[in-house]
């Protein structure tokens, strides 16, 4: 075998090498599900019920629900963190109110919501179909199986298309005949959280006690 022939096997080895350590796509995370910008704001309709056992009473809210991103720090690790400012109105005459917050983060391959103390893992990346992770990984509470029903989907939502969505399922138990439970979240790419649905209702011996929650996109800046 020539010196040349042998020189040219090394080459060839070197770059298949340093083409596997160093591939000329770079994977996509799609992190852009959950775009996270100082200022940026998302507006929702919101419509709820809400279930009273104790005097049998059903009673509905609507309001207009707008989320803002108005802070951006270090958690104790380190970690870059996006406070959410919620403020609501019940029509487009009044002025908009604070009702709450919450902090938002990215940490590796998933995203972190902490809202009333509570921790979750809302979406991980990158989104696969079917892929299951437990919700409830970052807190105390029971393990709750999340999972992707599609993923890199268009969408319409309100006479609004968007171009690629996912979809969670986050619980779905509604075969239990005394308490049912469903919720599901969708997130569009550039946009964000678009859509939440939620239905927890434990029927009793007086009546139904629960909350069914629907929260749709309107606008964004």
């Amino acid at each position: 075998m020539s010196r040349g022939f042998i020189a040219f096997g090394l080459v060839v080895a070197l770059l298949a090498v340093g083409c596997k350590d160093n591939p000329t796509e770079a994977t996509d995370f799609h992190f852009d599900y959950l775009p996270l910008m100082l200022g940026s704001n998302i507006t929702y309709q919101v419509d709820s019920i809400v279930y009273n056992d104790f005097d049998q009473s059903i009673v509905k809210y609507q309001f207009i629900l707008k989320e803002t991103v108005t802070e951006v720090y270090e958690d104790a690790a380190g970690r870059l963190t996006y406070r959410i400012e919620q403020s609501k109105r019940e029509s487009d005459t009044v002025d908009f109110r604070v009702a709450g917050s919450y902090a938002v983060l990215v940490d590796g391959l998933k995203a972190e919501r902490i809202k009333n103390n509570l921790r979750t893992v809302p979406l991980i990346f990158p989104p696969s179909k079917n892929e299951s992770w437990d919700g409830n990984a970052t807190n105390t509470l029971g393990s709750e199986d999340y999972r992707f029903n599609s993923t890199h989907q268009p969408y319409t939502l309100g006479g609004i298309s968007f171009d690629s969505t996912v979809h969670i399922i986050q619980i779905e138990d509604t075969a239990n005949l005394i308490n049912k439970r469903f919720s599901e979240e969708r997130y569009a790419k550039g946009y964000g959280l678009i859509e939440v649905r939620t239905r927890h209702i434990e029927t009793k011996l007086n009546g139904d006690s629960g909350l069914v929650w629907i929260q749709q996109y309107i606008s964004s800046n």
